[in-house]
């Protein structure tokens, strides 16, 4: 026979002596809306959340990064909830005309007005700088548009910001400046980064490797004062450039270098790998 818990038992305390810290706030920030999370998924998350630190050298997710979402909740009642809110901070975000939801996967976007709001603005973070940043975005499925620059997050005034979209068969992609790269890529789906480490230093990530795509002449500009958009582009405060993919994931933070996004990618796709090995083989 087992012994009972006392009432008097802060159950959240034993919890969180196997859980790791922050994936136990996001949980109860799920729970706090009215959802559930599993212990299968929270035990995903919870190696996934100290996996990250433990590679980083940290102790807690804000001190390398400033926001870090996973969309692909596991049922359609709770997975909504669970994808609201973000492991550092538990930042819900806002969704716009409907981006559909699907368990295990993520949102899809129409292509015409749906989108996330994030909610978090990069001028009020602590880990992203104007020259020490990085943000990324995991695809899940492609946008089959190919023209009208589709974008997959962005947060900008005109040509100037952060922005990462399809352009034909090439991403178009920045970070804190004017003028775009572009990387032709043979799969849309997987992990994207853009990374600046200087003034005169950015460069593109694609599943924890650097590409062949840098910017070395286009000068960083200060970080824009306005929340990131997923499945669009916050250009100004407008959402513009609307994407028809599937994303799985949005992440922001510190520039992590070679190592360091090569660890992020692994953490999380081995978290969305446990979650469907199917939707992220």
């Amino acid at each position: 026979m087992f012994p009972l818990v006392p009432r008097t038992t802060n159950v959240a305390a034993l919890m969180g002596a196997r859980t790791d810290p922050d994936a136990l706030a996001w949980q109860m920030a799920v729970v706090g809306a009215g959802g559930t999370v599993s212990a299968p998924r929270l035990a995903i998350f919870s190696t996934m959340c100290a996996g990250i630190k433990s590679d980083l050298g940290i102790t807690a997710l804000n001190q390398a990064l400033d926001h870090l979402s996973i969309y692909a909740g596991e049922d359609p009642t709770n997975g909504p909830i669970q994808a609201q809110y973000d492991f550092v901070a538990q930042r819900a975000h806002t969704l716009h005309s409907s981006p559909t939801f699907t368990a295990n996967k993520g949102y899809t976007g129409d292509g015409t007005a749906a989108y996330i709001d994030t909610g978090y603005n990069p001028a009020s973070g602590t880990s992203y700088k104007q020259n020490d940043a990085h943000y990324g975005v995991y695809v899940q499925t492609g946008t089959t548009q190919n023209t009208g620059f589709p974008c997959y997050a962005g947060n900008q005034s005109g040509s100037s910001g952060s922005n990462l979209d399809r352009n034909g068969s090439n991403f178009a992609w920045n970070i804190q400046n004017s003028n775009s790269k572009t990387f032709a890529f043979s799969s849309q789906v997987g992990l994207w980064v853009p990374e600046r480490t200087g003034s005169l230093a950015a460069s593109l990530y694609y599943d924890g490797a650097a590409t062949s795509s840098a910017d070395t002449t286009d000068a960083s500009i200060t970080v824009p004062n306005r929340n990131f958009y997923v499945l669009a582009c916050n250009d100004a405060g407008g959402a513009d450039l609307f994407n028809s993919g599937t994303v799985a994931a949005f992440v922001a933070g510190a520039h992590l270098g070679a190592t360091g996004q090569a660890n992020l990618y692994a953490r999380i796709h081995a978290a969305l790998n446990a979650i469907s090995p199917a939707n992220f083989p």
